[in-house]
C-alpha cells in the first residue's frame, strides 16, 4: 500500500511540474510576442522548430517504451498554446489540449501496476 501511495504522489508531482513549467514558458512566449508588436513582427520560427524537435525526441523516447517520453510530450503542450497565442493561430490550442489528454493517459498507462495485497 505504501508503494502505491508514494508512486501516486510522485506521479502527481511530475505532472504538475510539467504543466507549471510549460505553462510558464508558454505565457512568457505570448507576452514577448505581444510586447514585440504582434505575430507579424516576431520571429518565432526558431521556437517552432525547437517545439518540433522536442516532439520528435519525445515520440522517439516513447516509442522505445520509456514512460517519461509521455511527460516530455505532455510538457510541450502549454508551449504550443503559447505559440498559438503569440502567432494568433488558435487551432493549435485545440490540438494542444487534445494531445495533452492523450499524452497524460499514455503516461498513466505506462506506470507499473500497483502491487496487490
Amino acid at each position: 500500500m505504501f508503494r502505491r501511495t508514494t508512486q501516486h504522489v510522485a506521479t502527481r508531482g511530475v505532472v504538475v511540474g510539467a504543466l507549471f513549467g510549460g505553462s510558464t514558458l508558454g505565457a512568457l512566449l505570448a507576452a514577448m510576442a505581444r510586447h514585440a508588436g504582434g505575430p507579424e513582427q516576431t520571429n518565432l520560427s526558431l521556437f517552432c522548430w525547437l517545439l518540433v524537435l522536442g516532439g520528435i525526441v519525445g515520440t522517439a523516447v516513447t516509442a522505445r517504451g520509456i514512460g517519461w517520453g509521455w511527460l516530455l510530450l505532455f510538457g510541450l503542450q502549454p508551449l504550443w498554446v503559447g505559440y498559438a497565442v503569440a502567432t494568433e493561430q488558435y487551432g493549435f490550442v485545440v490540438s494542444a489540449v487534445a494531445f495533452a489528454v492523450i499524452q497524460l493517459q499514455g503516461y498513466l498507462r505506462s506506470l507499473p501496476p500497483a502491487p496487490c495485497c
